[in-house]
């Protein structure tokens, strides 16, 4: 089975990607069409964010909130990149060393896991 690779974070002219939930869902319709059309299952093999991006209101958290939702509404499986590292982990600390409390994005695991 041939794999195809998508992205939701198709550039802009503008030169940066929106982050409102209608434009991450008209990025999702080619997926879902092809979905429809060819009648298979689609897994979104990862998507995640950067530490920074959740500081000083860059809107991290509504992007992983908006991502989920659609994900979830369309029936999509999902892994989030990745738990434990400097760069983008759930745990913000490297994967070599043990788990701290003090290293986790509780806001992230919060939306992250949330029922």
């Amino acid at each position: 089975m041939k794999k195809v690779a998508f992205s939701l974070l198709e550039p802009t002219l503008e030169g940066y990607m929106p982050r409102c939930q209608s434009y991450l869902a008209k990025q999702l319709e080619p997926l879902l069409q092809l979905r429809m059309m060819h009648e298979v299952p689609i897994f979104i093999s990862e998507f995640g964010l950067i530490h920074h991006c959740f500081e000083d209101g860059r809107g991290g958290l509504a992007y992983v909130n908006d991502v989920i939702t659609l994900l979830n509404e369309a029936g999509i499986g999902f892994t989030y990149w990745d738990f434990q590292s400097t760069v983008m982990g759930l745990f913000r600390s490297d994967a070599r060393l043990s788990l701290m409390p003090s290293d986790q994005q509780r806001d992230l695991a919060l939306t992250l896991f949330k029922t």
